[in-house]
């Protein structure tokens, strides 16, 4: 896991039980662009097995590398998760060099 912040992360709660937001690398080597993989469930659970990592192993079957974004839910509200989202796309573009997918190929899916 790749933590989206390393020092302090805006609006956390320890309180509330949950881990850091991160990003969850499923690389392609030579893949020129990477989608962040944003899992549903109603901001309430993170529907991970099918709709965060079925999603990351189809994209890199077709040679695109995924970051499958694991985000802060209930109790959190808005505008933490946007929040979430909009640091993934930065993490995403600052490890373009270290993955091999060009920084301005990183689409979201979520």
């Amino acid at each position: 896991m790749i933590p989206l912040w390393e020092n302090e992360i805006p609006y956390f709660n320890d309180a509330y039980g949950q881990q850091p937001p991160a990003l969850d690398p499923h690389i392609v080597e030579g893949s020129k662009a990477c989608v962040i993989v944003i899992p549903g469930g109603g901001y309430e659970w993170i529907a991970n097995d099918h709709e965060g990592i079925a999603i990351a192993n189809a994209l890199n079957e077709n040679g695109i590398s995924a970051l499958i974004l694991r985000y802060r839910i209930k109790p959190y509200m808005h505008p933490v998760m946007q929040c979430d989202v909009n640091r993934a796309v930065r993490v995403a573009r600052s490890l373009a060099g270290q993955y091999g997918y060009d920084e301005d190929k990183i689409a979201v899916l979520g």
